[in-house]
């Protein structure tokens, strides 16, 4: 499995499992369970949910297979001071790697390059595939200032990795989920 496990504010989206082993053991029941018990008060649901149910099973990918694209406005620094395990997982080089030559950006958070006025850091390479694609693609419409603060809170966050933080602990104080 590609999840982390030791930390709440940690998003993953890329995963191998052993759907035989899975099924053998009662997964699903055993994810069901976990989130009735959290009430539904997930802020990443199934990744929430199988990290839970997984711990102690689980590996990680190298983040260049699985780079989160709100990451691309972090410093390294910062993200090891949020999340302590990250350093033992990334090494700021391969951090630095990762976020100039990502092999599969994870589009998480509401800069997502299919909404009409976003500014994500990845958005020209998503456009360029988007096009090369043979199935259409109409971006969403309707939040363009939102997208535009959204951005401007990016932005601010690298200059002040503080904020990122605060608005981070207030967000997952929202969703039930404890530092």
């Amino acid at each position: 499995l590609s999840l982390a496990e030791e930390s709440p504010y940690y998003n993953a989206g890329v995963i191998l499992m052993n759907l035989s082993l899975l099924r053998e053991e009662g997964m699903e029941e055993k994810c069901l369970r976990y989130y009735q018990m959290k009430e539904g008060r997930l802020p990443f649901n199934d990744q929430d949910i199988l990290n839970m149910v997984c711990r102690g099973r689980i590996r990680s990918l190298p983040q260049r297979f699985n780079f989160f694209s709100n990451y691309a406005y972090a410093r390294y620094s910062a993200l090891c001071r949020f999340s302590p395990w990250y350093q033992e997982l990334e090494s700021k080089k391969s951090y630095s790697q990762a976020k100039a030559h990502p092999v599969i950006v994870h589009f998480a958070g509401d800069e997502r390059p299919w909404r009409d006025g976003n500014h994500n850091y990845y958005r020209r390479a998503f456009d360029y595939y988007a096009e090369e694609s043979p199935l259409p693609l109409e971006k969403e419409k309707g939040k363009q200032g939102y997208l535009f603060c959204y951005h401007v809170l990016n932005l601010l966050t690298f200059v002040f990795p503080k904020l990122r933080e605060k608005v981070g602990e207030l967000y997952y104080r929202s969703m039930g989920k404890e530092n």
